[in-house]
């Protein structure tokens, strides 16, 4: 007997307060940004180490009304007080280490910190759930790096793709995975865990995509003469970032509580094309070259996401196209170069 497809269920959430750990961060604040200029009706708050976070350049574009705690989140006390005090019904959390470079070079230091804050906003909302059951919705946002390296014949990736990380940073990240799992299957938190595949982040210069177009400036302003890079060789399917903090708010609304998500892009792209690509919009020839100091000890070759499953759920699919996606990431960095000059 063949089984029906699932169809998408508008099972709509009705959301008035969220919270965003780590909302100084890149993705924080590109997700604050989508829901302050798209969700008037929400309360909008967040959590951040900085001491001035208004002052921070990822939030240039938040109003300053937004409420942001001072929280350390590796320290149990002060995450259980913003927690406590903010009372969202709906908390993404994005606060992470999130350099996979950085975390070789230190691994401990990413392991502790994207471990124990997990960990921390976990036993959190488990001490509140038994104290008065307060019980809001948490999206776990972890990567696709939990994936590892998968052999090209078994690509696409769906959310059964065995985890196989290569490195500290995504370790830490399949540990946050776990721990969400266990929390909700052995406490009945509500949790939803995300896995994000590559999008073009302009705030992160530590990514090959935000490394090139801005050394690319740099070169068109006379400011340096070469573009360095690492390996070439990797493919990654890449999303635009107005459709992945749109997928991490349609996936609050609509997705289904104790389910894994993978989100992601549609169009595949080599690092080596896209280098190619950012080049060809310069006026002026740009020189390349390998950087050893820039080679991962080890790579994932390709990563191209299925994300059927979420689109069954929720009817998420991506609206942007590669180039729409590249046009957008590439005046932003203009702009942000532009700041730094």
């Amino acid at each position: 007997m063949n089984e029906k497809p699932e169809i998408a269920i508008d099972m709509k959430k009705n959301i008035r307060k969220i919270l965003i750990t780590g909302i100084t961060g890149s993705g924080g604040s590109y997700l604050a940004d989508y829901i302050f200029n798209n969700k008037k009706d929400v309360s909008l708050e967040g959590t951040s180490r900085s001491i001035n976070p208004h002052g921070h350049k990822n939030l240039k574009n938040l109003d300053k009304s937004v409420k942001i705690y001072n929280c350390d989140l590796t320290d149990f006390s002060s995450c259980y007080r913003a927690i406590n005090e903010s009372r969202p019904d709906t908390i993404f959390h994005l606060a992470s280490i999130a350099n996979v470079r950085e975390s070789f070079l230190n691994p401990i230091a990413t392991v502790n910190n994207n471990v124990n804050i997990t960990l921390n906003l976990l036993e959190t909302l488990r001490t509140l759930k038994d104290n008065d059951g307060y019980n809001p919705l948490l999206i776990l946002c972890s990567s696709s790096e939990v994936y590892g390296i998968v052999e090209k014949q078994n690509n696409p990736i769906t959310e059964d793709t065995p985890l196989n990380p290569v490195n500290p940073y995504s370790a830490s990240k399949l540990m946050q995975d776990s721990l969400g799992h266990v929390y909700s299957k052995s406490y009945s938190l509500r949790v939803i865990r995300t896995r994000m595949f590559s999008y073009l982040n302009a705030r992160r210069r530590d990514l090959f995509s935000t490394s090139f177009a801005m050394q690319a400036f740099e070169i068109a302003n006379g400011k340096r003469d070469k573009l360095l890079h690492g390996n070439l060789e990797s493919e990654r399917t890449i999303i635009d970032i107005r459709d992945a903090v749109e997928a991490y708010w349609i996936c609050a609304e609509k997705g289904r509580e104790g389910e894994i998500y993978n989100i992601g892009g549609t169009e595949s792209i080599s690092v080596g094309k896209f280098l190619e690509i950012i080049k060809s919009k310069f006026d002026q020839d740009i020189h390349s070259e390998i950087c050893s100091s820039l080679v991962r000890p080890t790579d994932i070759p390709i990563q191209r996401p299925d994300h059927s499953k979420f689109t069954s759920h929720t009817g998420w699919k991506p609206k942007y196209s590669l180039n729409e996606a590249i046009g957008y990431f590439l005046n932003e960095v203009g702009q942000n170069y532009k700041q730094l000059t």
